[in-house]
């Protein structure tokens, strides 16, 4: 068994990672020709399954209040190149209703004092920060909620 190999199987004991992530962590210490070994055996043994990952990530980052733009954007960093589409696709699966998301989030935003116009603005900012569409707050979110 070559070191990449023992690298990448002790790391993904820990984690999982991308084909991408773990391409480049075997390639920095081992050389480029020993991380395609590795990324081959790997997938041959079935350890190595980008789709599992990926689904995995976006319902834990969806659960955490993170918005489809935001998640998109992660994945891309990490090498994987999902489409708005796939992320809605494991929000419907999950279960997970994005509209009571919003709301949770927004809860703190509300009962600030001070310039409800100013909150309201801050939430949507928020909002968009985390990943979620504008047009989306707008629909959501009403003026009239925030405390004056």
């Amino acid at each position: 068994m070559n070191e990449g190999l023992k690298y990448a199987l002790k790391i993904l004991g820990v984690k999982d990672y991308f084909t991408a992530e773990i391409r480049n962590k075997v390639e920095s210490r081992f050389g480029a020709e020993d991380a395609e070994t590795t990324i081959k055996k790997l997938l041959e043994y079935g350890y190595l399954n980008d789709e599992r990952v990926a689904k995995s990530y976006i319902s834990y980052k969806l659960r955490s209040g993170y918005g489809v733009y935001y998640i998109k954007n992660k994945l891309f960093q990490r090498g994987y190149d999902a489409d708005i589409a796939e992320i809605e696709q494991v929000c419907f699966s999950e279960g997970i209703n994005v509209e009571e998301l919003i709301e949770k989030l927004a809860e703190k935003y509300k009962n600030l004092k001070g310039d409800a116009d100013k909150n309201f603005l801050k939430c949507v900012t928020f909002l968009i920060n985390r990943g979620y569409p504008s047009d989306f707050c707008f629909k959501i979110l009403k003026k009239g909620d925030f405390k004056k």
